[in-house]
């Protein structure tokens, strides 16, 4: 058991530290929840609650009708929060009212539904439930593999990120090339081809990036490699450029079963059908992760235009967390003009990862068009030294897609 732990609270580590190689200021963040139910108090599931302005964060209720929603109450306190389900009246409640309680009991009254002049009012049953979710995830399936068949594509792209710390903004970085996408099944189904590099650095940076050049070149003799310099387009970079873009855009198929029809939810937002999937891990309590996909297509088609994704997480380890060499040098390259650390337990680790995917038709093929990610973590070691990190990245295609 101590074994698994251990495993489980590396990967979820590395993870987090990974998508915080670019850095900003932990932004003021707060919890929405509460359970819907109807009039009679029967709870009711896969209701989408979402940011009026912002439908792209949204959650879906559990079986319970339970649904826990974060903002940032800093850019949110004005918006008003949705609660959407087919055949019950849409709510729109204030952000500023919900956040003046921890728990809320959200009441939804059934609306007739119009179909071609035909006046239905029903409750939809959880056998009907599960046929429409069935029935959406296979049309979903269907129009995947037809857009997204196992090929090879060139895109020609712009990848930047900023980087800051503590309300300073340190370094932008941003490459012009080529993102090679196979349709392999492992971390290799990308690479990164660079063409051309811009970076901007503070006087801070410089002082940070001088030592990390002087640790790396040390190791670059040991091994007999080429002499390193941060400032160029190194593999640490290039992890950043590809985690950015995620994996071969065709293993959302991987997701698609089923047999594990609780993880889905089927409604409609707006103009989209929005089939949602979410996967939690709770391991004694001392990791808790949530992952939330939604996957906006569609509704009479299923042909894909958005991909929303969420992964949120905590770490609670009683003795701590004592990080390996690797992951504390990529600690210190966090610390980006900070004092370096020589040693790092960790004992409390909160992550926030947001990443969004937007699809273009192009002459009546499917293609990625951009993809961007937000991420917000702290890290907290036994001497409760606080670290607060925030990513912001973002990869445009500027050209034709090109299949080979």
């Amino acid at each position: 058991m101590k074994f698994i732990m251990k495993i489980i609270l590396k990967k979820f580590v590395i993870t987090l530290l990974s998508c915080l190689f670019p850095i900003f200021l932990l932004a003021s963040q707060d919890t929405i929840s509460g359970y819907v139910v109807d009039t009679v108090g029967n709870p009711i599931s896969y209701v989408s609650v979402y940011l009026k302005s912002h439908p792209a964060s949204g959650v879906a209720s559990d079986g319970n009708g339970k649904f826990s929603l974060i903002i940032d109450r800093n850019k949110f306190l004005a918006d008003d929060v949705i609660f959407s389900f087919i055949g019950m009246k849409t709510l729109e409640i204030p952000v500023s009212k919900l956040l003046s309680a921890e728990y809320w009991k959200i009441v939804m009254k059934e609306q007739p539904i119009l179909l071609d002049n035909v006046i239905v009012s029903r409750k939809i049953s959880k056998k009907e439930t599960k046929k429409l979710k069935i029935s959406a995830l296979k049309n979903f399936e269907k129009q995947l593999l037809k857009d997204f068949p196992n090929r090879n594509t060139s895109y020609p792209v712009v990848s930047i990120y900023f980087g800051g710390q503590d309300n300073r903004q340190l370094a932008k970085h941003e490459i012009i090339g080529f993102v090679d996408e196979y349709f392999k099944d492992y971390s290799d189904s990308i690479n990164v081809r660079v063409s051309k590099i811009k970076e901007n650095f503070s006087l801070e940076v410089d002082s940070a990036y001088s030592l990390l050049d002087q640790i790396a070149t040390e190791k670059s003799k040991k091994s007999k490699k080429m002499k390193y310099n941060s400032r160029t387009i190194d593999e640490r970079a290039l992890k950043m450029h590809k985690f950015l873009w995620g994996g071969y855009t065709g293993n959302i198929l991987d997701l698609i079963n089923t047999d594990k029809l609780n993880r889905w939810s089927y409604v409609l937002v707006g103009d989209d059908g929005v089939l949602s999937y979410t996967d939690k891990t709770n391991y004694l309590g001392i990791v808790k992760m949530e992952l939330n996909i939604d996957f906006y297509v569609n509704p009479s088609n299923f042909q894909i235009r958005k991909i929303a994704q969420s992964m949120v997480g905590e770490a609670h380890i009683p003795f701590g967390y004592k990080l390996s060499k690797e992951e504390l040098q990529l600690i210190n390259t966090l610390q980006i003009g900070v004092d370096t650390l020589d040693k790092y337990k960790v004992r409390h680790l909160y992550g926030d990862v947001k990443r969004n995917v937007i699809f273009q038709n192009v002459d009546g093929k499917m293609f990625i068009k951009e993809k961007n990610l937000k991420v917000k973590g702290t890290i907290i070691d036994n001497k409760k030294r606080k670290l607060n990190y925030n990513a912001d990245a973002k990869v445009n295609v500027v050209g034709t897609p090109i299949i080979f």
